[in-house]
């Protein structure tokens, strides 16, 4: 069965644009998409993957298709390098293919903060963004982020997420350098043709699909108007996942019609006081030109404007201290 596991993965991060990669791909004729997105296998059967286990990954995935890839996409795996990585080379073909899409982490927790509270429950109302990160920083209690500390916990790990340097280096450790693939959701919104042409030279793949490809965003979140029929709607989109993903016109003409009716326009999204910027800045700031530091001189990835302006004015005010 070991020949229908994927041999293509986008292990990170969640509120990166991960949604609108997977699309795109599972769209290209050489790849084949599993039959849901996030399937989380590595994470949800960590310590205990066995042959049973392995099956069940197996059906994601169809048994006699001849594309060159089978893609998954679980951005969640690269905050959990440091437990999967090695597991993930031990039990996928030996030839996989790893996908990173990196995002400014200070926006990324921001949206990841928005998304939380338009999923009725899982962040109180009361709880501000600026509540949120001092919660996360200084160990406050996790009972005002929600009545199920677990989910609280699993909450504010989320601020850790955005340490990318060190979970990247963690999966470098087991994969070849030629077998890794660092992008940025700020180039791909800017340039999508341009970065998926990219992404086709890393697969060796034919980059001319998406010469005339419309490019939609996926997954982009929204403040739902009636919590009890978004939870509805949510649970029809998880059970149904495998049959939309074989219709994608279908799918986007219900998320527009979901959209229109059922979202509120106009909202509000949350922000941060300065003080929590510059603390969230300063939390992230080493890790960040670290990242600078492996991409460039490691992996020869050109970085975005953010994290090179970023990297240029923590050191200006580091020599002013």
């Amino acid at each position: 069965m070991s020949m229908y596991r994927p041999n293509l993965v986008i292990a990170g991060v969640p509120k990166a644009g991960t949604t609108s990669l997977f699309r795109y791909l599972s769209e290209h004729p050489d790849i084949c998409a599993s039959s849901v997105k996030e399937i989380r296998f590595f994470t949800r059967h960590h310590g205990r993957i066995d042959e049973t286990t392995l099956l069940e990954y197996a059906q994601y995935f169809p048994p006699a298709d001849a594309r060159r890839y089978r893609m998954e996409a679980s951005p969640g795996y690269l905050f959990r390098a440091g437990d999967i990585a090695e597991e993930m080379r031990s039990h996928l073909p030996q030839d996989t293919r790893l996908l990173f899409l990196l995002r400014e982490p200070v926006a990324r927790l921001l949206s990841f903060y928005f998304a939380q509270m338009s999923k009725v429950g899982s962040i109180r109302e009361s709880v501000t963004f600026d509540d949120y990160v001092r919660i996360a920083l200084d160990g406050g209690d996790l009972a005002r982020v929600n009545e199920d500390t677990s989910l609280a916990q699993n909450m504010v790990n989320r601020v850790y997420e955005g340490l990318y340097a060190d979970s990247l280096r963690q999966f470098m450790k087991f994969w070849p350098r030629a077998q890794l693939f660092v992008g940025f959701m700020e180039t791909m919104q800017q340039s999508p043709r341009v970065f998926m042409s990219e992404v086709c030279k890393f697969l060796n793949v034919d980059p001319g699909f998406y010469e005339r490809y419309s490019f939609p965003i996926e997954n982009r979140t929204q403040a739902p108007r009636f919590g009890q029929i978004h939870r509805f709607v949510h649970g029809l989109n998880r059970r149904f996942e495998s049959d939309l993903n074989r219709l994608p016109a279908l799918r986007r003409a219900g998320r527009t019609v979901y959209n229109a009716l059922l979202t509120t326009r106009g909202t509000t999204k949350p922000s941060a006081n300065p003080e929590t910027r510059r603390r969230l800045r300063d939390f992230y700031a080493k890790q960040n030109k670290d990242l600078i530091s492996l991409c460039i001189d490691e992996l020869g990835v050109t970085v975005p404007d953010w994290l090179a302006q970023g990297s240029e004015t923590a050191a200006h005010s580091h020599r002013s201290l």
